[in-house]
């Protein structure tokens, strides 16, 4: 009695209900309130049951969160236009696991369609990023549409109802916005790729980790993966939804990790925000278990989810807080990008737990939240790139002095060793003078001591020349100077001239022009030329060979100068696209940062450029140098 009641009841609201009713005047209309909606959780309702009224319950509701029931609708349309009229119905929400579409014209089941993102696209008469269908409606013909939904998701009971041209170019709009947010995704993450292989900084790659899942989301969440059509598994493109933004606040925990250097600065944050990496993974598992083998676990452990994502964006929000008060560089950027996502956040919140109807744009709302996050951290980034540059380039210049005074400290050691003779030569003459003393042969000091002085005086003057020379050459000053090329390098190899004796080394400065001068920086031309020495000199030790050779040519170009410095200490055993990188070195105990700082005052402070040829035994640089340099 009560079953029958309440079949009486529900045919006398159908009845009643509102037809929708379609002509050419309509674009674009919603079925949201001409349809009932039912909830089937034993799912043992079929379309006919539907049609038929065969159901306990019913309500109007259009928005669904997370749950395992089938939900039905029904709707019944009307063409009030005089012709035959082709129409697209359209779900809003994409990401939709499931749906079947029965289409009645009375009690006669006219056409039926199998829709959804775990349904392959060849049997579909639409290729579309959500699911859509066509069909056609005679003038006055009513016609019943009832469709089934069967999701883990939130769903959107509703359907979209356009006139072809409308959703072509609805269609056609929403394909170009996407392009374009995959397009400039697609050159941030090869940007930030670039300067993670060009800086080796983990900070880059974590970023670039985030926007690559970031994308994938949106692109997966809004249905473009499956019109595009990439032959991808269904399944796995359907639990991508799920498992990349959980990937995606992993690697944002780690980017704000290590941009703010919280493991150095702020203790406290940085196992707070590990503490939220750590749940992302825990998630990610939980997930990727509960997707392919216990499916009860979304609805479970979903919201738990979605409100520890929500907590972890909120904690990178106040660890940028924290960075702007301690001024450091590129943490407002950070701020307000995070404002812009946590915004963007709470919408898609809101929107998967069903509390709110879907509209065609609402897709488009974390996208461009991205975007304008995605730029406040790229100004972020560049205050970051700003300030390492300025500390390598400190870093680089602290390199450069401190080998300019380890290579004085050689020529310091070069001169003490050329003094050792001449010191000995005045220790033995000041002995014997001494001795005759003690022998009491004072008459025979004075003709010794006179016999003796044009030696003393030969002998301090050679060592008072050689600290005259070494002056000369050392004269530090960060102006442009005037040099005579050979002189210049004469006076340098006068200084080494002990360890070229000792190593029986023969070497010859060139020149076609012997009056030929350039305008340079001094201290930076010695340097290049005590490097290249100091290389040759050291590998001749190492050999202890006979007919050791160092050959320097100079010769003069339009508006430079060619200097070409060999040896044939055995050439070079390194690749030579290798040998001015920093720490590169085939001599034990050498640093390897000689002709890597060589490069670098050359081109940065001569303005000049370096080759290098190995051929045989013998070792070539080829140096250009140019004739006037700006101050």
């Amino acid at each position: 009695m009560i079953k029958l009641l309440f079949y009486i009841l529900f045919s006398f609201l159908t009845l009643n209900a509102n037809v929708l009713c379609l002509d050419d005047t309509i674009q674009k209309i919603n079925t949201i309130n001409y349809q009932i909606t039912v909830e089937d959780k034993e799912h043992n309702l079929s379309s006919e049951n539907i049609l038929k009224g065969e159901f306990q319950n019913f309500s109007t509701k259009a928005t669904i969160g997370y749950s395992h029931s089938f939900f039905w609708t029904k709707t019944t349309i009307k063409n009030n236009s005089l012709k035959t009229t082709q129409y697209i119905f359209r779900n809003l929400r994409a990401g939709v696991d499931k749906i079947d579409v029965f289409i009645y014209d009375e009690n006669k089941l006219l056409k039926t369609e199998y829709l959804g993102d775990k349904r392959g696209q060849k049997d579909r008469e639409i290729l579309s990023a959500k699911s859509a269908f066509l069909f056609h409606i005679q003038p006055n013909q009513q016609l019943t549409i009832i469709t089934k939904y069967s999701s883990l998701g939130s769903l959107d009971l509703f359907w979209e109802i356009l006139q072809l041209d409308r959703y072509s170019y609805m269609n056609g709009i929403d394909n170009i916005l996407f392009g374009l947010f995959g397009g400039f995704i697609f050159l941030l993450i090869l940007y930030n790729l670039m300067l993670f292989f060009t800086l080796k900084e983990k900070l880059f790659l974590f970023y670039t980790l985030q926007i690559f899942f970031i994308w994938w989301f949106i692109y997966a969440i809004s249905g473009l993966f499956y019109f595009l059509d990439l032959e991808l598994n269904l399944d796995f493109l359907t639990a991508t939804t799920w498992l990349a933004p959980i990937l995606m606040m992993f690697f944002s925990m780690l980017f704000i990790i290590e941009f703010f250097k919280l493991y150095q600065r702020n203790k406290t944050l940085y196992y707070l925000l590990l503490l939220f990496s750590a749940l992302a993974v825990v998630f990610f598992l939980l997930f990727f278990y509960g997707y392919f083998f216990d499916e009860t676990i979304f609805i479970d452990y979903s919201f738990i989810y979605l409100n520890i994502s929500f907590l972890s964006y909120i904690f990178i929000f106040i660890t940028s807080i924290w960075g702007m008060y301690k001024k450091i560089d590129g943490a407002v950027y950070i701020a307000i990008g995070e404002i812009i996502y946590l915004l963007s956040v709470i919408f898609i919140t809101v929107m998967l737990k069903g509390e709110t109807i879907f509209t065609n744009y609402s897709y488009f709302i974390m996208p461009i939240a991205v975007i304008l996050q995605m730029l406040f951290y790229s100004f972020a980034l560049s205050k970051k790139i700003k300030k390492m540059k300025n500390d390598f380039e400190n870093t680089k210049l602290l390199l450069i002095q401190n080998q300019h005074y380890i290579e004085y400290g050689k020529m310091a050691g070069n001169i003490s060793h050329q003094w050792k003779q001449p010191l000995s030569n005045l220790s033995s003459q000041i002995m014997y003078l001494s001795m005759l003393k003690t022998l009491n042969q004072e008459d025979k000091i004075k003709d010794e001591f006179l016999a003796m002085v044009p030696q003393l005086n030969y002998t301090i003057e050679l060592m008072a020349n050689t600290i005259t020379l070494f002056n000369n050459t050392y004269q530090h000053s960060f102006d442009t100077t005037t040099i005579n090329i050979k002189n210049t390098i004469e006076q340098l190899i006068h200084l080494y001239n002990y360890k070229i004796v000792l190593n029986n080394i023969s070497v010859q400065v060139e020149s076609l022009d012997n009056t030929l001068e350039i305008a340079t920086h001094k201290d930076s031309f010695l340097q290049i030329f005590i490097i290249l020495l100091d290389n040759s000199i050291d590998q001749f030790e190492k050999l202890k060979h006979q007919n050791s050779e160092i050959n320097i040519q100079i010769i003069p170009r339009d508006d430079f100068v060619e200097i070409v410095f060999q040896d044939n200490a055995g050439g070079i055993k390194l690749p030579l696209t290798e040998i001015f990188k920093p720490h590169i070195t085939s001599k034990e105990g050498k640093s390897g940062i000689g002709l890597h700082i060589l490069e670098t005052i050359l081109h940065e402070k001569l303005y000049g450029q370096i080759e290098v040829k190995s051929i045989e035994n013998r070792a070539i640089f080829t140096i250009f140098i140019p004739k006037i340099i700006k101050k």
